[in-house]
């Protein structure tokens, strides 16, 4: 069975979409219908405001990708080094998107949240819309972070030292020098 992973998608407490993620790697987004219909909207992009010629075809379209999420979604994530850390800490592909959009869901570029539902949460034209025909193939989708123990990550010239901790993102160990990054994440170089 392919299980599936559904997170919710608020900006400023409003509801804009869900999005899910297939255990094959297939990624689905789509818009709530209040969103879409709100001529008064928060503005998620450019693409997405009231004023743009194509908004109602964009906002009423279902995205299909895999791995890599919608580029709406995609340009939240961090890149480069950062991206590599965050991946190797959460032991997952760089390019599984979901896995870190879900890890990094509460804090975001901007005022959008990823928030993962209970199969309970979801709504049922939800479910339709995501091509989701059996409620037991949804998981609830955890955050991998093993709060009793750090999951240390090395960089390659040993300088660098960092752990997951729940809630808090990717934090510095060892009284390392930090310095906080728009991640909320600390960089840390040894002494």
């Amino acid at each position: 069975m392919n299980t599936v992973a559904v997170l919710k998608l608020t900006l400023h407490h409003g509801i804009v979409g869900y999005l899910a993620g297939f255990q094959s790697g297939k990624n689905i987004l789509v818009f709530t219908d209040f969103f879409r219909s709100d001529q008064q909207r928060p503005a998620l992009s450019l693409l997405t405001s009231p004023l743009y010629p194509q908004v109602d075809k964009i906002l009423e379209k279902t995205y299909f990708t895999h791995q890599r999420l919608h580029p709406l979604l995609s340009n939240l994530l961090p890149e480069g080094t950062l991206r590599e850390l965050i991946a190797q800490s959460l032991k997952v592909y760089i390019d599984n998107e979901f896995q870190l959009l879900a890890a990094l869901g509460h804090d975001l570029p901007g005022a959008l949240i990823a928030t993962p539902l209970d199969p309970e949460e979801i709504p049922d034209e939800i479910k339709f819309k995501l091509q989701i025909s059996n409620p037991d193939q949804i998981l609830k989708q955890e955050i991998r972070t093993d709060s009793r123990r750090p999951n240390e990550v090395f960089h390659e010239s040993q300088r660098w030292a960092f752990y997951t901790s729940p809630g808090n993102g990717i934090v510095s160990t060892r009284g390392l020098d930090c310095q906080k990054s728009f991640f909320q994440t600390c960089f840390c170089s040894a002494k």
